[in-house]
């Protein structure tokens, strides 16, 4: 790598201070704090890859929680290369797992509670775009400048560089790549997370990736969806439709929950009053069915005598 480039110091956590003396040009990177999650699973952070290979370090966990300890090499020449080492480039991120859903074919769900800001890649061999008639999972490549490592326009407001700058599709078929059976969220449910443009690869190579993060802690089991976007739907004539199951829900839009819970309100107001009718007539029949039954023994009392 050119020894032009800016040292970069680490600090941990955030809460060490640096009492030297910050040189020309270098770099500073705060690392955020672990989070622990529901499942007592502590979430090492995962920084945003720079020029500096010192920030190269995976970031897939394992099944078990433990952040990957292996850092990651350039495979084809780019400036910044997709941020997973090669074992979990090619069986993905042990924080996820592909399940079955059971009515759309496959669906991503989350294997322990993650936190918000989780990164995840959407990755996989450069090509030409296939048919939309077939089944596909590609997305578009807009590679990042071949110095910077950035596909950020400073002529355009540091904006997405989208302009002449389509390169093919990134096919993630065959891959290790988990993104690509998040689902789609439907009509009443709403995504978890998002894509932030932020691509790995180069101008014409074989292979690329594009970063995604959670926008919002999603619960163990959970499903992650991102929207696809409206011409995907209308380019393959499907109906889309509401993804969340029991055993794996999808997070709900914010008036679904109102309209939900409103429901649910009335229905516990209704039992609780339902309930009360129904104790109050109990203590009706008890208190005729005595003096029914008093009069009835003090008839018969008379008859026998």
């Amino acid at each position: 790598m050119p020894s032009s480039r800016p040292a970069v110091k680490i600090k941990n956590g955030g809460m060490e201070k640096d009492t030297k003396k910050k040189k020309e040009g270098e770099t500073t990177i705060t690392t955020p704090t672990a989070t622990t999650t529901s499942n007592n699973i502590i979430i090492e952070p995962q920084q945003p890859f720079t020029l500096n290979p010192k920030t190269w370090k995976c970031w897939a966990h394992s099944i078990h929680g433990r952040r990957c300890t292996s850092f990651v090499k350039i495979r084809n020449g780019e400036p910044i290369p997709v941020p997973y080492c090669d074992k979990h480039l090619s069986s993905g991120d042990g924080a996820l797992k592909v399940v079955n859903h059971g009515l759309l074919g496959k669906c991503l769900i989350a294997r322990y509670t993650l936190p918000s800001k989780y990164r995840l890649v959407y990755h996989g061999p450069r090509g030409k775009c296939h048919n939309c008639y077939k089944e596909d999972r590609a997305i578009s490549f807009y590679p990042p400048n071949s110095k910077s490592g950035k596909n950020k326009d400073p002529n355009n407001g540091n904006k997405t560089n989208v302009t002449n700058n389509y390169n093919g599709v990134l096919n993630p078929d065959g891959t290790g790549c988990m993104v690509q059976f998040s689902s789609c969220p439907g009509p009443n449910e709403r995504q978890n997370m998002r894509s932030t443009f932020n691509y790995w690869g180069k101008r014409n190579g074989n292979y690329g990736g594009l970063e995604f993060k959670t926008i919002e802690v999603i619960p163990q089991n959970a499903q992650l969806c991102f929207w696809y976007g409206p011409g995907w739907w209308s380019a393959r004539g499907v109906k889309r439709l509401d993804v969340g199951t029991v055993k794996h829900p999808a997070p709900l839009r914010v008036l679904v929950c109102n309209n939900q819970a409103k429901k649910n309100s009335e229905k516990d107001t209704t039992n609780v009053t339902n309930g009360k009718k129904q104790k109050a007539k109990k203590k009706t029949k008890s208190a005729t069915g005595t003096s029914v039954g008093s009069t009835t023994a003090r008839k018969k009392r008379k008859v026998a005598a």
